[in-house]
């Protein structure tokens, strides 16, 4: 059976050594001390979510459920300011 390719928007971050990268589509976070590393459990996770597990199941692939509001707030980031400015010149 052949797999479908998809489009997931993902949101990443290096902090103090760790990079934590944020798929907004499915709402889950995968940390890792490289980014290549975090691209390998992003991209487990979303295959694993897809296929009906949950997020965080497998252990081999760490990653945590994101809140709504997480997802949102790093939406508006990658947005930057051009969704500000269609917001405020359609008011």
């Amino acid at each position: 059976m052949r797999k479908e390719r998809i489009l997931l928007h993902v949101y990443g971050e290096q902090r103090d050594s760790v990079w934590t990268l944020t798929c907004l589509d499915l709402a889950f976070a995968s940390r890792a001390t490289s980014l290549m590393q975090a691209k390998v459990y992003v991209r487990a996770n979303a295959h694993a979510y897809l296929d009906g597990k949950l997020v965080g199941e497998n252990i081999q692939f760490p990653a945590t459920p994101v809140s709504a509001a997480v997802v949102t707030k790093l939406r508006m980031i990658l947005a930057g300011p051009a969704l500000a400015t269609r917001r405020w010149s359609n008011a």
